[in-house]
This record gives C-alpha cells, structure tokens and sequence, in this order.
C-alpha cells in the first residue's frame, strides 16, 4: 500500500473516531439542535446551509490531495489565487474555532473534516515531504547507503537489451508513465503507456515479461521512478531518484572509470555534478526552467 492511501485511512480513522467520541458525549445536544433547525428551517434549508458551511473545510482537504499528487500544480494556482485562498482559510480557521463552542451537526462535520485535514497534512510532512526535496547531500547520503543496489540495477538493466537497443522506462504510482524504446537509431516515445502497448514496447528491445517484471522490482525496493540503459556496455546508466516540483534528480553510474577528460566536462556543465569517477548527479530541469544544480557550488566547495 503506497503512502498516499496509508495517509487517507490513517486521516479518516482519526477523524471518525473524533466524531463518534463527541457524538456520544454530546449525543443529547445534537438531538436537540437537529430537531431545532428541521422545525426551523426544513430539509433542504438544512442541506444546503451544511453544504455551505462545510466547503471551505471540503476546498482545503482538495487542495491538500492535490498537492501531494502534484505540488507544483498547487504552487502554481496558488500564485494566481493567492487572493481567494488567504480567506478561505481564514473562514476555515473561524469556524474550526467556533465549533469548539457551539455543537450542532454541522458543526460535528466541521471539526471531522477538519481533524482529517489535520492528520492528513501532518502525514504529508512526516512521510511524503521527506520525498519531495532533494539536494547534493542528500544524494550522497542515498548512494553511500545503496551503490551496492544501484550497481546492481546498473547492469541488469544492460543485460535485458537486444544488440543496438537502448530504452527510458518511467513509472508513477506503480504504473509505466514514460516507455521510450530505440532499436538501431529507430524507436517510439509513449507517455500513459498502456498494459499491451508496454509488452509491444519489452519485445521491440527484447525485455520479457519476467526481466520488465524483474526491473520494476528492483526500482521499488531502491525507491527511484526511472531507468534508461543502453545495450552498449560501456555506457552509462541513469536512474531516476526523484522529482522535485517539475525538476528531476539522478544518478548517472558508469560500469567503469569514466577517464578525466569527462570528469572534466561533467564538473564544468551547470547540470552535473561528478561524485567519484563512476557516478554523476544530474539535474533536469523544464525548458524554461533554470539548468543550474541547485546547491552545486557549495556542495563542490565541501567536497574541496
């Protein structure tokens, strides 16, 4: 179970279970105020004034679920929107606070969304967060803990390739997001790659079923996205580590010394930085974003 399902039970377990508590604490004040607005008001006063007082809390736990999908989409609407969400917050936190005094259903609802938001965002920062930065340091650290691993996926990834083949394979949410396959200077690029297109894709560079199967497990257990090899031995792999907003980190693992003359050309190019003279960290960055290694210099001078 990913993390993201982990974070959405954990949420409603906690939520739930707050709301059931001061549902039968206060069971007798609640009854008393429904019977008081459906003699008020009516049914469908009732529902659409809950559906009212609820949205902003409804707005914020949407707003939360996509930012864990895709931060860079809330980042960006969020520069647009600045002026709508400041006060949707604003009315969120009064009447989070005002529900801790006055106690009717809707009220109740209020404070269960509210508490889910809570432990839902607090488990984004404890297991989801940690995931979505990245920096020199940290793929030190990464790959001290697992060259061994990334050897490893280094070579079987070269060993599953027919002559004159090479491919990029990118998973997300566990399922094939990008499959690029070449064979002899010709090749297909696919994005959303579908289940029979992907086995399409394995035969074109000669991966079967067992060693694709094999590829993903080893990438899982690493924890990276992506892979692209080539059949030529002496070339490098690189292995996606991670995205951060709309950049991507990875690694780039030589089977052997890679020689000066590219350790050169790797540490004078804005986007690498060479760590030993097997393994570079590469940044990638969108077309009109900044190429430059974020933290390269300092990183350099530690090294120094």
């Amino acid at each position: 179970m990913n993390r993201f399902l982990i974070s959405i039970i954990v949420g409603l377990i906690v939520s739930l279970s707050v709301s059931a508590f001061i549902c039968l604490k206060r069971r007798q004040v609640l009854s008393d105020a429904f019977t008081r607005e459906k003699l008020c008001f009516g049914w469908a006063v009732i529902v659409i004034r809950s559906i009212i007082y609820c949205l902003p809390s409804i707005l914020v736990t949407a707003v939360l679920i996509v930012w864990w999908k895709a931060d860079f989409l809330v980042y960006a609407i969020g520069i647009f929107f600045f002026w709508v969400f400041v006060p949707v917050i604003l009315v969120w936190l009064y009447l989070l606070f005002r529900s801790r005094k006055v106690l009717t259903w809707n009220h109740l609802v209020v404070i269960g969304i509210n508490v889910f938001n809570l432990v839902f965002f607090v488990m984004y920062l404890l297991i989801e967060r940690p995931h979505h930065v990245c920096n020199p340091e940290i793929m030190e650290k990464y790959y001290e803990a697992h060259k061994a691993d990334l050897d490893s996926l280094s070579r079987f990834a070269n060993s599953i390739l027919d002559d004159s083949c090479s491919f990029e394979l990118e998973f997300e949410n566990g399922k094939v997001a990008i499959f690029h396959a070449w064979k002899n200077g010709e090749g297909s690029s696919n994005w959303d790659v579908e289940k029979s297109k992907v086995k399409e894709l394995c035969d074109f560079v000669g991966i079967d079923k067992r060693e694709f199967r094999g590829l993903k497990k080893r990438l899982d257990g690493l924890g990276c996205i992506s892979v692209a090899a080539s059949s030529t031995t002496s070339e490098p792999v690189e292995i996606g580590f991670r995205r951060v907003m709309m950049s991507g980190y990875s690694f780039l693992v030589y089977p052997d010394s890679m020689g000066n003359e590219k350790y050169e050309e790797y540490y004078d190019s804005e986007m690498y930085i060479p760590y030993n003279g097997r393994v570079v960290f590469v940044y990638g960055s969108p077309a009109f974003g900044d190429l430059n290694f974020p933290g390269k210099e300092e990183y350099l001078k530690t090294k120094q």
